[in-house]
């Protein structure tokens, strides 16, 4: 997913992170088998130790940031009011927004039991926040911004007290994002109790973004961007050993999106920008990236096609199995071509793999389809 930068002038290194980072998505979100995954692609337990699979979408956010100043930026030095610029930003902002809902629809589409947030949702959110953000704050209150939130929502999960808790509360079945979103979303939240988009983790998630926004507006300021690479990767040092000391006071939680976790994956993906631009960027090393470079640039049509092949293949295409119930093309394919001869967890990745590249194999076709059409 990326909003903002789809014109000439991208940066490669920003690209292929975002397509690692996607191709990370559509492998931990499409297992074979959610009962055998290895465990180093699984989620962590509520208040435990961040997992790699918890980087992932934290990484996306912060991409999104990033290439919020990339891209704006190019259209403020054509010329191009910040009030026409915020009109896109929203139109797009919707955008994202609406094919979140409709993916939570299908395939059942019903309306009583449909889930309004979500990660194209949250990303909408971010993205708008991050827009308004570049576009009429200098760095400096950008910052200042940033520190507001993360603390105002700090202070509120500490001392506010919890509806029929008796006080503050911060567990996995209770606290203040939790009460809130079951009480404004109620059925309309994913599983429950609360939701990991919900509405008030929504505000921690907007200050990833805007430390996309930072990183994206030093690398503005760069000639090469290459040369920004030390930097954002100093400055990602920081924010992991932030992240390391407020975690000794509490633990990072993925699903409140709380400080901690805003610290240790933000720094994470400061030091994973650095690491990218310096080798793809500053060293030139573009060689085997053509997939990542791919699904980097066609994000949300990678994501959008991730979802809606998987929904249909295990809920949509379906037929008896001749004892009583039914079986899936999903369950199909997994019996036939990977289980017949892998032990479970290798079938269940091995069938996410497979998805992954029948989908980057699209994409490129896509891609050389269009480049075709294209006039001389």
């Amino acid at each position: 997913m990326n909003p903002s930068s789809t014109g000439p002038g991208r940066i490669a290194g920003v690209d292929a992170l975002r397509g690692a980072t996607m191709a990370a998505m559509i492998v931990v979100n499409n297992p074979g088998s959610w009962s055998a995954m290895y465990p180093w692609l699984q989620h962590a337990p509520w208040g435990g130790p961040v997992a790699p699979a918890d980087l992932i979408f934290p990484t996306f956010l912060f991409l999104v940031g990033v290439a919020t100043p990339l891209a704006m930026g190019r259209g403020l030095e054509a010329g191009l009011p910040r009030e026409v610029l915020l009109r896109k930003a929203a139109r797009r902002s919707a955008e994202l927004f609406f094919i979140g809902v409709f993916l939570n629809l299908y395939p059942e589409f019903s309306l009583a039991t449909l889930r309004i947030p979500g990660v194209l949702q949250r990303i909408a959110v971010v993205f708008l926040a991050c827009a308004c953000a570049f576009l009429f704050l200098d760095r400096r209150r950008i910052v200042l911004l940033a520190v507001a939130l993360a603390g105002g929502y700090t202070l509120a999960l500490a001392l506010v007290p919890v509806p029929g808790a008796g006080g503050p509360v911060v567990t996995e079945s209770a606290s203040l994002p939790v009460w809130l979103d079951d009480r404004i979303l109620g059925a309309h939240t994913w599983r429950g109790p609360g939701d990991p988009e919900g509405i008030l983790s929504t505000l921690p998630a907007v200050v990833t973004g805007l430390i996309g926004v930072l990183a994206g507006s030093a690398l503005r300021r760069r000639p090469r961007p290459g040369s920004a690479s030390l930097g954002l990767a100093l400055a990602g040092a920081a924010l992991l050993a932030g992240g390391a000391l407020v975690s000794t006071l509490q633990p990072p939680i993925k699903e409140l999106w709380n400080a901690p976790y805003v610290l240790l994956t933000g720094g994470w993906a400061l030091v994973a920008t650095g690491a990218c631009l310096q080798v793809v960027d500053g060293l030139g090393w573009r060689r085997g990236l053509d997939p990542v470079l791919i699904l980097g640039r066609h994000a949300l049509s990678a994501f959008v096609a991730a979802h809606l092949l998987s929904d249909t293949a295990i809920s949509v295409i379906r037929w008896s199995d001749g004892a009583g119930g039914t079986t899936s093309l999903h369950h199909l394919f997994r019996s036939i071509l990977f289980t017949s001869w892998l032990p479970p967890e290798a079938a269940s990745l091995a069938q996410s793999v497979a998805m992954l590249a029948v989908i980057t194999a699209g994409l490129a076709v896509f891609r050389n389809l269009s480049k075709r059409r294209k006039p001389a």
